[in-house]
């Protein structure tokens, strides 16, 4: 069984051998396992491909945004169809309705208010403005008399003023010489009498003498002493404030009569605006009386309609806040997601629930700046799904961006197309590759472009299969590329055998989609070629 077994080895790797050898071709001064394909003729598309997302044109994450609270129901389940208006969650109203009834309460006091104050507006208040406006006019012709006699006064009163503040000045520095001068002198001398002779009792007495009664004394003397020296020192503080102040009176009052003997200060100014300020009194309160005679509302019932009128507010917050607290369907739709449970503690920012309108569905993908100037609005495109692999749907390019951003310090362009009929079983958030065909050619010769191979100078060039057995390297000229397949411009004719390498070649150049990114042939070559 041994020696069998090894026959049977010996055999299949002769096999081998001999179908490797038959692969080989040597004439291009490397040797490498390749297959064959033939050059024919037919058509090509230029395409840019990227990696996209399904995403519904009407789509958002739900959420309360006024109020808060714990939920008390969730009506719906993922992956319901919902219409427009349908109640999704509820949260508990308990405490809104109680801001209701209590709003509906205050309401009630508010338009009480407002009623009786209608009602007692006729005499009274009649009354009350024809007294404002009396008063008024009486203020105003006691303005206007002090206007009057300080436009004849001039500078007079300001250099009364001054005379007076210095007159001032100098009686408090009057007070203030008596206070040092004598101040409860005497008092203070014959208080420190009474202690000198206290003390000399004291210390003259004689041993075992009773000395119970001096030393009160001498402790009574010495309180009052302290006491009259505190009322001697806090009088002359106050004479010592007394006379600054007078010296800032006198230097304000200076200072006033020097700025309006310059012009820099008009003496009459605050007699003038009290003067207006008395003539807009009186047109108030006349307008106030006018109101009244010809029917229109007193300030007690325009107060009592303005607190109606927020308590009026305050309902309609209250009921706000109630219809609020079910969230609904802004749209027909499917619920995707639910965020929260039932006895769940929400605010008003939390996310509830995300909804989508699977019936305008879209893809969303980025393109790179190379490519945003090849695609136009309109064009057709195709996308594959990862999660409908074999299947692909039609639809067309409908958004392109005036500007593009940067991502990790490459510019891409935000792009959109919508899908060609209504694809009820896609979900949104989908990942699949978005093919969008910016040319097209038709009987052009074409070679598989892993066909292709590179020179030092990136030059393409091919491997041909001669009649004689013997391969050559031809260089070719290439056109449009769509990842499979590529046009030949020149050097090449119909029917001709090329060589498709099946293993990278190890030295510099290399060919095909194996090479340098930097070839034209390579990945920078296929734009927007799938990259997923």
């Amino acid at each position: 069984m041994n020696v069998y077994w090894r026959v049977v080895r010996v055999v299949v790797c002769l096999a081998a051998a001999a179908g490797l050898a038959a692969c080989r071709s040597g004439s291009t001064g490397q040797e490498e396992f390749s297959s064959e394909a033939m050059v024919t003729r037919g058509a090509i598309a230029d395409v840019v491909e990227t990696v996209g997302q399904v995403a519904a044109r009407n789509e958002r994450t739900l959420s309360f945004g006024t109020v808060s609270g714990r939920v008390l129901e969730v009506l719906v389940k993922p992956g319901q169809q919902v219409p427009r208006g349908q109640p999704l969650v509820r949260i508990d109203t308990a405490e809104a309705e109680r801001q209701l009834r209590e709003a509906q309460a205050d309401l009630e006091v508010a338009e009480a208010v407002l009623a009786e104050a209608q009602q007692g507006v006729a005499s009274t208040e009649l009354a009350l403005a024809e007294a404002a406006l009396k008063t008024a006019e009486a203020v105003q012709m006691s303005a206007q008399i002090s206007l009057s006699v300080a436009e004849k006064a001039g500078l007079t009163p300001l250099e009364e003023a001054a005379l007076d503040a210095q007159v001032s000045l100098q009686l408090a520095q009057n007070r203030l010489r008596q206070q040092e001068l004598g101040g409860g002198a005497s008092t203070i001398r014959k208080l420190e009498y009474d202690q000198g002779f206290h003390q000399r009792v004291l210390r003259d007495a004689r041993p075992g003498q009773d000395l119970s009664a001096t030393q009160e004394e001498l402790a009574r003397v010495e309180r009052e002493l302290a006491s009259a020296r505190a009322a001697r020192d806090d009088a002359l503080r106050a004479a010592q404030e007394e006379v600054a102040k007078a010296q800032q009176d006198l230097d304000a009052a200076t200072a006033a009569l020097k700025r309006a003997r310059a012009g820099e200060e008009n003496p009459l100014a605050a007699a003038r605006l009290a003067a207006q300020q008395a003539v807009t009194g009186v047109d108030r309160a006349r307008k106030a009386l006018d109101d009244l005679m010809a029917g229109g509302e007193s300030e007690s019932v325009q107060n009592a309609r303005t607190l109606r009128d927020a308590s009026l507010a305050a309902v309609e917050n209250a009921r706000a806040a109630i219809a609020a607290s079910t969230l609904t369907a802004p749209f027909d739709g499917v619920v995707f997601d639910l965020f929260v449970t039932v006895d769940e503690w929400v605010d008003p920012n939390d996310e509830i629930a995300h909804m989508a309108d699977p019936s305008e569905l879209r893809v969303k993908a980025n393109v790179t700046e190379m490519d945003i100037s090849r695609l136009q609005v309109g064009q057709a495109v195709r996308v594959t799904l990862d999660a409908k692999p074999g299947e692909v749907f039609g639809g067309t390019l409908t958004t392109l961006p005036p500007r593009g951003s940067s991502e990790n310090g490459v510019t891409v362009y935000p792009i959109e197309a919508t899908f060609e009929s209504a694809y009820t079983d896609l979900r949104t958030g989908s990942l699949g590759n978005l093919r969008v065909v910016v040319g097209q050619k038709t009987d052009v010769l074409l070679i598989p472009a892993v066909a292709v191979r590179y020179g030092e100078q990136n030059d393409p060039y091919v491997v041909v299969k001669a009649g004689d057995g013997q391969n050559r390297q031809v260089s070719i000229k290439l056109g449009i590329n769509d990842g499979i397949m590529v046009e030949v411009l020149s050097g090449l004719e119909e029917g001709q055998t090329v060589l498709v390498p099946l293993l990278a070649p190890t030295e510099s150049g290399g060919f095909g989609p194996f090479g340098s990114s930097k070839q034209p042939g390579g990945a920078d070559a296929v734009r927007g070629r799938a990259v997923a």
